[in-house]
């Protein structure tokens, strides 16, 4: 076996992709609900992304960030329009993007003459990346084992307990320099901020000079059926996180920040080699710029409407089973009542040629192109109910 042992891969590779379906070299087709785990918002062999890549491929594909990159700059504006973030940084992966904006809030911290405001606080069941720092404020300890000590000054609370919150703060407010959240947590279960968590967090970032970071690595740019997902609930963002959907396949991270914590980077104090090259920043720019049109928004908000009914009459039709479905827009979750019946069900359907995956203890994850259609979806919804009839 050349390759680590990181994966537990299922047992099928893909060599071609077209729209919503992914196919092996035996020519078999595969519904694909997973998007590579949110990335694939396009689908597969757009012509908006095929596009991008011959216009890319005829020039530099890398160029130094010691240097200009027009690219990043077209992007950039796409990204900024229209939120109250004032500048970009770009790299490779959302791990970098959270990694990075640690720094940026320290950074920022420091330079204000906040020396004791170093803490970040975090959630339980959240994910915020692998690298030291993002794996310090994830909240799911079982990946942490074995990589200890990991970074300091960090605290992870509970996700919607406003009591705990504002108790640590009164406590220990003037040494938290930020606090980091995923609107909608994705790895822990597709789930979302109740409005009174939403609120204190308002109010304690503005009563102790925090910097609220917004994790939208997962959630950004149309998944939820918004240009961002912080828009639905009102959290008063600084800084948010990128990647995943917005390259449509190529790697890529950002981080945008509001113009007084952005000033906190100066030339040395971060850095990246690949991050934001032209080829990244071209086919991001296309894929961004087909998302964020009115009507393709419209559309995500539309066929989630047409999924959420959906999971209703099954609920309905199995309320053994199926326990709860959570979730914004192309981003949703099913909460099954147990998590070997969870399991079940993401390998028969497997077997069905459908491709989904799991998030949290018990939650069946849907994360499809961005693309997707109802008939393509109707699909899903006939071969689940085989299966929950089985069940």
């Amino acid at each position: 076996m050349p390759l680590m042992n990181t994966y537990a891969r299922f047992p099928v590779s893909f060599s071609k992709g077209e729209g919503v379906y992914l196919f092996t070299e035996n020519n078999k087709k595969y519904l694909d609900l997973v998007s590579g785990i949110g990335v694939n918002s396009l689908g597969y062999n757009h012509p908006i992304i095929i596009n991008a890549f011959q216009n890319a491929i005829k020039k530099p594909l890398h160029v130094s960030n010691l240097y200009e990159i027009p690219q990043q700059n077209e992007l950039a504006k796409t990204l900024l329009k229209d939120s109250p973030f004032h500048q970009t940084f770009f790299c490779n992966s959302g791990t970098e993007a959270n990694e990075g904006a640690l720094k940026l809030v320290r950074k920022f911290q420091e330079i204000s003459g906040n020396t004791q405001k170093n803490t970040i606080i975090s959630f339980n069941h959240s994910f915020h990346g692998r690298t030291m720092g993002s794996l310090t404020i994830t909240g799911k300890e079982s990946i942490k084992t074995g990589f200890t000590p990991l970074i300091g000054n960090t605290k992870i609370l509970e996700w919607n307990d406003s009591e705990e919150l504002k108790n640590y703060l009164e406590k220990y407010g003037h040494t938290v320099a930020a606090i980091f959240m995923e609107p909608i947590q994705g790895e822990g279960g597709i789930n979302l901020p109740n409005a009174d968590f939403i609120k204190t967090i308002n109010t304690v970032c503005s009563q102790h000079n925090i910097v609220l970071v917004v994790d939208e690595v997962q959630t950004g740019l149309g998944r939820t059926g918004k240009k961002f997902a912080f828009e639905h609930f009102g959290l008063n963002a600084d800084v948010i996180t990128l990647a995943k959907g917005m390259g449509g396949g190529v790697p890529i991270g950002a981080i945008l920040a509001k113009e007084n914590i952005a000033k906190a980077f100066t030339p040395g104090t971060h850095g990246t080699t690949f991050g934001g090259n032209p080829l990244v920043c071209t086919v991001a720019h296309s894929v961004c710029t087909e998302i964020l049109e009115k009507k393709f928004l419209k559309h995500v908000q539309d066929t989630s409407e047409n999924i959420f009914e959906n999971i209703e009459i099954l609920m309905q039709e199995f309320p053994t089973i199926l326990l709860q479905q959570k979730g914004r827009g192309l981003m949703i979750g099913i909460e099954i009542n147990s998590a070997e019946n969870r399991n079940l069900l993401v390998n028969e359907l497997l077997k069905k040629h459908i491709l989904t995956v799991a998030s949290g203890e018990k939650t069946l994850r849907l994360l499809p192109p961005l693309i997707i259609q109802n008939h393509e979806l109707a699909i899903f919804w006939k071969a689940l109910k085989e299966i929950l009839q089985k069940i």
